[in-house]
Parts: C-alpha cells; sequence; structure tokens
C-alpha cells in the first residue's frame, strides 16, 4: 500500500513485503462539476529486477527494503554483488539488517563512495544478536561505504556496518552514529574473524566515529577478532563503555596483524576487567606496529591502560605510542609501547620507525587536522 500526500508532495509504503520488481506510479485525478478529470502519472519509484550478470544497482530506500525484505527468502538476493548509485536517507524507513546467524552474505557491495544516512534498526530494549547494516557475512568484499548517522541496537555480535564476519574483506566504509549491544561490539563490526585455514579478514582504510556500547569485548571500531588484517584505519570515539573494552578492538583472540592504525576515544569500564586506549586484552600471538592511541579517562575509579589493558599470552608491540598525559596508568605491554606527552605526540619527529608522507602519515602543525595529532593520508579525518 502506497500512502501519496499531494500537500506534502510525499508517500510512505505502508506495506513494504507487497513490493515486487516495477515502477510505481502515483495517477492524479480530480473532481469537478461531478466529472472526473485525469491530470497524468508520475513515477514515484522503481525497483530494479536483480540477476547475477553484473552489479546490481540500488537507486532508492525501496530498492534497500526490497532486498532486506526478500534476503532470508532468496539465496540469491544474498550472493548477488550489488553497487551504491545514489546517496541514500533512510530516515523514517523501517529497515532489518540484511541477513541473520544462519543467514551470511557472500557477494560483492560496492558503496560507490555513496552514503547512507539515518539507518536505524532495533531499539534500546532489541535483544536479537547479529545486528548491522549487514547482520552476517562469510567471504563477502564490502567497500567504499558510509554509514552516516546510524541508530543500531542488538544483543551480541553488533556493528554498525557488520554484525559478524568471516573471511570477509572490507575497506574504505566509514561509520558515525551509534552503536549498542550486549558482548562483542563495535562501532564498524562486532566480531571479525577467518575460520579457514589460509584465508584472512582483511580491513584496510577503514573508520568508525560512533557512541559504541556493550557488555564485554567492546571496540570503538571492532569488538572481536580472530586472525584479521588491518591497516591504515581509525576509531574516534565519543565513548567506549563496557568491560574489556579498547577504543580500536576490544578483544584479540588469535593471530592479528594490525598497522598504521590510531584510535582517539573517550573509555568508561563499568566491571573492572581490562581498558585500554587501543586494545581491551589480547591473548594470541598478534603482532601490532606503527599505531597509536589518544585516551580520556572518563572512569576515574577504574584503571584504563594507555594502550593495551592486558598482553596474556605473546602479542608483540612495535613503534607504538599513547598519550601518557591525558592517561597517566601505564601499559600492559611489556615492550615496543610508549608514553609521549601531548605535545611530543604532535611531533613527527618522535615517532621511531614512522613515514610522514603523501602515502603514509601526516601531521597538522596547525592543530587544524585531528587536532594535531598523527593522520592518515590517505584516509584523513
Amino acid at each position: 500500500v502506497i500512502a501519496y500526500t499531494t500537500s506534502e508532495k510525499s508517500y510512505t509504503v505502508e506495506d513494504s513485503d507487497s513490493l515486487s520488481a516495477g515502477t510505481y506510479y502515483c495517477h492524479c485525478c480530480a473532481k469537478n462539476d461531478g466529472e472526473y478529470g485525469s491530470y497524468g502519472e508520475s513515477a514515484l519509484f522503481t525497483i530494479s529486477e536483480l540477476g547475477s550478470d553484473s552489479p546490481n544497482p540500488i537507486k532508492s530506500a525501496e530498492e534497500l527494503v526490497y532486498i532486506s525484505d526478500n534476503f532470508t527468502s532468496n539465496a540469491d538476493f544474498r550472493s548477488y554483488d550489488y553497487i551504491l548509485e545514489n546517496d541514500i536517507d533512510m530516515d523514517g524507513v523501517s529497515f532489518s539488517s540484511l541477513g541473520d546467524q544462519n543467514y551470511k552474505y557472500t557477494g560483492t557491495f560496492d558503496g560507490n563512495e555513496k552514503e547512507i544516512s539515518n539507518l536505524t534498526i532495533g531499539t534500546s530494549t532489541t535483544t536479537e544478536a547479529y545486528q548491522g547494516f549487514f547482520a552476517n557475512a562469510d567471504g563477502a568484499v564490502i567497500k567504499n561505504l558510509t554509514l552516516n548517522n546510524v541508530d543500531i541496537h542488538g544483543g551480541d555480535k553488533v556493528g554498525g556496518l557488520l554484525g559478524k564476519g568471516s573471511n570477509c574483506h572490507i575497506s574504505g566504509c566509514t561509520v558515525l552514529g551509534e552503536v549498542s549491544g550486549g558482548d562483542f561490539v563495535g562501532g564498524l563490526a562486532g566480531y571479525l574473524g577467518s575460520k579457514k585455514s589460509g584465508y584472512d579478514e582483511t580491513v584496510i582504510n577503514c573508520s568508525s566515529k560512533c557512541i559504541v556500547t556493550g557488555t564485554s569485548d567492546v571496540g570503538g571500531l571492532v569488538g572481536k577478532v580472530e586472525s584479521v588484517v588491518f591497516d591504515s584505519c581509525y576509531s574516534e570515539t565519543a565513548l567506549v563503555k563496557g568491560s574489556t573494552i579498547g577504543g580500536f578492538i576490544g578483544r584479540d583472540d588469535t593471530s592479528s596483524t594490525v598497522s598504521n592504525c590510531y584510535s582517539i576515544s573517550k573509555l568508561s569500564e563499568t566491571t573492572g576487567t581490562y581498558a585500554g586506549g587501543f586494545l581491551g586484552i589480547s591473548t594470541s600471538s598478534s603482532s601490532y606496529s606503527n599505531c597509536y592511541a589518544v585516551t580520556e579517562d572518563s572512569d576515574s575509579s577504574a584503571t584504563i591502560m594507555g594502550f593495551i589493558g592486558a598482553n596474556t599470552s605473546s602479542a608483540s608491540f612495535s613503534d607504538c605510542y599513547y598519550d601518557g598525559t591525558l592517561c597517566a596508568d601505564g601499559d600492559a605491554a611489556s615492550s615496543g609501547v610508549a608514553a609521549l606527552s601531548t605535545s611530543q605526540m604532535k611531533d613527527s619527529s618522535n615517532y621511531s620507525g614512522w613515514t610522514f608522507s603523501d602515502d603514509y602519515w601526516s601531521i597538522d602543525n596547525s592543530e587544524t587536522t585531528n587536532n594535531g595529532y598523527p593522520y592518515l593520508s590517505l584516509n584523513q579525518p
């Protein structure tokens, strides 16, 4: 059912489950002296036929809803390639995550440098697990997409872009807004991991600017990771709240590689376990290099470490730094992580082993960009 309001020149889709591919029109008419006169018709929106031959274009909120409504019932929808052709405003549009625990996306989604704004999924009382723009993905490629002003809530495994991803390749994606859930919650993704021998999950040139809250394993970018490669990513979070929390990653359980990344965050630890400006806890032999954290401790009763909250295995760190002026509780890394003063953090000469160039790191001496802290030349805030 499509309700069209002439005075407001707008329409609402009241029963999206009844939509199918095709063009939907508004036919206008009026009654004059007992006779009806036609004033023509105009197209409101079109839902394109989907196929496997080429990337399927997504041009409207209605097409996104159409894909969501058919995602769990039609296996083709879960494997199709898609490309976003327009910026799409989802304000006031009812939308469900693409997939769930059992139904995973396996295709390529190209955001095409476009933006989806005002996406709302769930409410503060929602407890359903696997929530995000994509609920669950396996072997998918997700790239070049901005999700702006999201409001996403759920149970375990909740992220702005992705609730859970396995063996995925994510690049050029940004999430801004608010994300909340139970365990494994992150601004970009709740839980990322590679479960197949010889496979890696990669996250390149991505960012999160979110308020992120959860119960445990909560990260500004990702809640929990297993065998993930991160490069040139950052998290700027207004608040990361929960237990086992990190400004960038909450928990690292299996060998990951993280390089050229940073986190600027405010942390609030709720149950007194592990908290770090960049990483909550590592229980693996992961490696971290050329990374930094700037952390504001919003909970004076808790111990929040400058870079990593706890290193219970053999994770290695090289040329990593944190702002020791703002976070004076120390750090759990035995070596490879150094505290610098705020002024030292804004001076490129203090970053041993780093490359400051148009291809790697930059610093704005005027402190206009990133408040004077280093930023990624090819993934600027």
